[in-house]
């Protein structure tokens, strides 16, 4: 990567409603919510702690200050460095909109991106870091039209969305990402257009796909590790049954 002597940092995204895993998020974030016995957002964090990586920067929204003092209350300077960045449209946008809020950070150096409800390890964010390319983190299974799927050239990306047929794609996104400054300078700007163009109901992943024509980015395998989405009550209880095993 060309900026290697910029520090890492990362861009969590946490601002949204989570009415999937209703009626757990009546009272809090999706962020919060625990899998075993700490939040998921705890394991991001200390994941990336683990690493060495402590630059974080968080789109908060809905129930932010939940969020905002349970941060507080476990991780604290120097530890790490936490930023926040509300979203005060959470309620109408997607997370194409809350990321282009966090946008700034592509121009500094290697930004991770990771969505607020990924259940991570140490060993994933690792993984990416020995990738030394912009990458995109993912499981292989069969998926169906729900999920966030890719397809692959070799272990290049080559497309990524929802729309994606299942029958072709090699596996699904995890919400985890690492863009170089190169790639992010570029993701960026198309964040930029995607706004300026009253596009603010985007996923981000939609954005990605431009970035796949133009950048190598690669696609880093993370079956083996105890990775996942949890958008649903039922990945939840999944989330909570790979917990018990590891």
């Amino acid at each position: 990567m060309d900026d290697s002597n910029n520090p890492y940092r990362v861009i969590i995204l946490a601002a949204g409603i989570g009415s999937r895993l209703r009626p757990l998020t009546l009272k809090k974030p999706k962020a919060l919510l625990n899998v075993g016995k700490r939040s998921i957002i705890d394991y991001e964090i200390s994941s990336f702690v683990k690493c060495g990586v402590r630059n974080l920067h968080i789109v908060v929204g809905y129930k932010a200050m939940m969020i905002i003092r349970h941060l507080h209350r476990y991780f604290r300077y120097p530890q790490v460095e936490v930023s926040y960045i509300y979203n005060p449209k959470y309620k109408e946008t997607n997370t194409a909109y809350s990321l282009w809020l966090a946008s700034t950070n592509f121009l500094e150096g290697t930004t991770f991106v990771v969505n607020g409800d990924t259940l991570l390890s140490p060993e994933a964010i690792s993984r990416m870091l020995s990738s030394h390319a912009s990458c995109l983190g993912y499981s292989k299974h069969l998926c169906g039209h729900e999920e966030v799927k890719l397809r692959l050239l070799d272990d290049r990306v080559v497309e990524i969305g929802k729309n994606l047929d299942p029958k072709e794609a090699d596996g699904e996104y995890v919400g985890l990402a690492m863009f170089d400054r190169k790639t992010g300078k570029y993701f960026r700007h198309a964040l930029d257009e995607a706004v300026k163009n009253g596009k603010i109901n985007l996923y981000y992943d939609d954005i990605i796909q431009k970035l796949t024509a133009k950048f190598y980015i690669k696609a880093v395998d993370l079956t083996d590790l105890p990775v996942m989405e949890i958008d649903t009550l039922e990945e939840l209880e999944e989330a909570n049954a790979i917990y018990e095993r590891n």
